[in-house]
């Protein structure tokens, strides 16, 4: 177990008992890293003071911060661990040792791909960062906790307030539902839980997005921006820059119960896709489409019913399923209004 603790006016900053080294922070902002340059060997750094150790007779470091602006840098691409990460506390765990922080409050990890961590939010408006090689939950001065390398990480949002950006980039692939988002890539996987407000951007044309609509969450879309939105119509997710997004309902159940609006504008138009069974993409309300859209890829029309519901065709033109392919072409400059029964 190591120990990093707060380092203005401590004695001594390091102490070993047995197995166990505490590191012992000042009541300043202290400057503390724990760098490991294989799988046993390991330094500790405090303010500039470096000591070496083996896992071979130390097991377990604490590090306590006692306040103040303090910062723990941890390396270890060697061995593999768990770890849990709240406001300013770490705990960390692998076969050969343990490692606990507390009271610091800026703690950074880099590990490897077999590592995962879990990282707890606040009960402040804090703003969590994915991307597709960290994750990181912050509150301004109060902490910033952020894990790199890790191949599983998953983000709690602690508050109502709490925001999450996802920043896409080099083919990776977003998913998105009213409970939780996720980023997945070759080698890793990240989660974002819980959150009332998440933003998605696309770094690259290889980017994917897919939202689902199921539970009665309606689902909007506008220029540029895909948006699923809640019950209430507060936006629970924004997608930016995605090509071809993909609104997906996995579940045998309308894409709205409340007459919800399904929005879509050229350019870059979704392709809809229903869970098959049965499902009926619009329980009612108005339904504006645009851009080439297709409804029910993979799903036939007779199998996909759209009851009730009002279909306004801008200047494009949308295709209804695989096998059942009306094409409804509006002329340019007006609308076409379409009503299924």
């Amino acid at each position: 177990v190591i120990v990093a603790t707060g380092f203005s006016g401590s004695p001594t900053p390091v102490v070993q008992s047995g197995p166990v080294l505490t590191v012992t922070g000042t009541s300043g902002a202290d400057t503390m890293a724990i760098t490991f340059s294989s799988a046993t060997a390991f330094s500790i750094t405090v303010n500039g003071t470096t000591s070496s150790y083996s896992t071979q007779n130390i097991n377990q470091i604490i590090v306590h911060g006692l306040g103040g602006a303090d910062t723990l840098t941890v390396s270890d691409t060697f061995n593999t661990g768990v770890g849990t990460w709240s406001p300013q506390f770490m705990q960390w765990n692998t076969a050969k040792y343990q490692i606990s922080a507390d009271k610091t409050q800026d703690i950074a990890f880099t590990g490897k791909q077999n590592d995962s961590a879990t990282l707890n939010g606040s009960t402040g408006s804090d703003q969590a960062t994915l991307t597709a090689t960290s994750v990181e939950m912050a509150n301004t001065t109060l902490f910033d906790n952020k894990v790199t390398g890790f191949g599983s990480a998953q983000v709690n949002a602690g508050s109502p307030s709490a925001t999450a950006s996802i920043q896409d980039s080099g083919g990776g692939a977003v998913l998105g539902t009213p409970t939780q988002t996720s980023l997945s890539g070759t080698g890793f996987s990240y989660v974002a839980a819980g959150f009332q407000s998440v933003t998605a951007t696309a770094g690259s044309s290889a980017d994917t997005v897919e939202l689902d609509y199921s539970a009665s969450f309606p689902t909007a879309t506008q220029t540029g921006e895909v948006m699923l939105t809640n019950s209430t119509g507060a936006v629970i997710i924004t997608a930016i820059g995605f090509s071809n997004p993909q609104l997906v309902n996995t579940q045998n159940t309308g894409g709205s119960s409340g007459g919800g609006v399904l929005i879509v504008s050229a350019p870059n138009p979704p392709i809809i896709t229903t869970g098959g069974g049965g499902t009926t993409l619009i329980g009612g309300g108005t339904t504006l489409i645009g851009g080439g859209t297709t409804i029910g890829g993979g799903t036939p029309l007779a199998s996909m019913p759209i009851t009730g519901a009002t279909l306004t065709l801008e200047p494009s033109q949308i295709t209804f399923g695989p096998v059942l392919t009306s094409t409804v072409v509006a002329q340019p400059g007006t609308s076409t209004v379409l009503t299924v029964h």
